[in-house]
């Protein structure tokens, strides 16, 4: 049974429709023996369809989080677009909470997009939690039926734009979800033409960083994808967080712990000279080693949850050089000098006047 670990329904059923179910096992975490396993539930459907009455009919008020119960919570109901991120950051905290507590969770949002779900897949498949993930797809996709049902006056044309992005999913999985990414954080932008600045290194010292690695984990390989081993110390940095990284500089690394995933390979390290982990921005350090078949920028997120095993000989320290790695050509640079003319702005994309 589904839901064995959910408590027992009102004596009324409401009126609902009844999702189309993906069930994962997800999380590895220890259950004692005969304990039911709690789910993660991430609803997908438009504004209508019919989710929240479903969540709350198997699981209870207590259980379904969503965004949108921010706006009621603590902006007397009213939808405001500034507030959205502080909205889906609190019903993340909310979700992680209950994981936490080794209990059932539905992350009751549109979810129309595998990386709006990347989060909290992220939070069960790199912790050690029990819970399974259940993709519960709402089936109405008529824009006429959903903006008649819907509670917030979303348009017709919004719901439309909605049951599209869902068509366009496709199947969810926890394997797709991860492969899609985390959603950009647009309060990034790129100001210059460097990419990140990082810490990069020779042949010779990326040889003896997968040997670590491989030490670290001898019954594992080297998954298909080798990375190029650095350390990110910014992403999408300004000109002036540039200047100051040190382009050119040698500096020492300490590998400190090692992740092995079926589907992404890293070393945490340190960076223990404290004038060059200052202009560090980057909130987990570490050395992607290979991915199977996720993005490199999972790693982060992976390193949010899970915690690296420590080295079994103790931290290993290698050098490196701090360079730049540029947009476009993909070229790093490790003399200040020999950074590009005009380096330090955009662009200007040309327009075309369609001759």
């Amino acid at each position: 049974v589904l839901w064995e670990s959910v408590k027992p329904h009102p004596a009324v059923r409401p009126v609902h429709d009844e999702p189309q179910y993906v069930v994962e096992r997800g999380g590895s975490g220890y259950l004692p023996d005969g304990a039911p396993q709690p789910s993660m539930v991430l609803t997908i459907g438009p504004p209508g369809s019919g989710k929240t009455t479903w969540a709350r009919y198997v699981f209870g008020d207590h259980a379904v989080v969503a965004a949108d119960d921010w706006f009621d919570r603590f902006n007397n109901g009213e939808f405001e677009v500034k507030h959205l991120r502080t909205a889906h950051n609190w019903c993340k905290s909310q979700v992680l909470e209950r994981l936490r507590d080794g209990v059932s969770v539905v992350v009751n949002n549109t979810n129309t997009t595998l990386s709006e779900m990347f989060d909290y897949v992220a939070a069960v498949e790199f912790t050690p939690l029990p819970h399974r993930v259940v993709f519960a797809r709402m089936p109405e996709r008529n824009a006429d039926v959903l903006a008649k049902r819907g509670l917030h006056g979303v348009p017709k044309n919004k719901i439309k734009s909605f049951v599209r992005r869902i068509e366009m999913m496709g199947t969810p999985s926890i394997l797709r979800v991860l492969q899609a990414g985390p959603m950009r954080n647009r309060d990034l932008q790129a100001t210059c033409q460097v990419l990140y600045v990082g810490v990069f290194f020779d042949k010779d010292t990326r040889e003896s960083i997968a040997g670590t690695f491989l030490g670290n984990n001898p019954r594992s390989r080297l998954h298909a994808r080798v990375c190029d081993f650095h350390v990110t110390m910014v992403f999408l940095p300004t000109p002036g967080q540039v200047e100051k990284a040190g382009i050119g500089q040698r500096v020492r690394v300490t590998l400190t712990g090692s992740l092995d995933h079926p589907e992404i390979q890293l070393l945490s390290v340190a960076l223990p000279n404290p004038a060059v982990a200052a202009n560090v921005t980057n909130e987990n350090p570490h050395i992607t080693v290979a991915t199977r078949t996720v993005p490199p920028a999972v790693a982060n997120h992976m390193l949010r949850y899970a915690t690296p095993v420590p080295l079994a000989r103790g931290s290993v320290a290698v050098t490196g050089v701090v360079g730049a790695y540029l947009r476009g050509s993909g070229r790093i640079v490790t003399d200040a000098k020999a950074l590009p003319a005009g380096w330090a702005v955009l662009p200007t994309k040309r327009r075309s006047n369609g001759s």
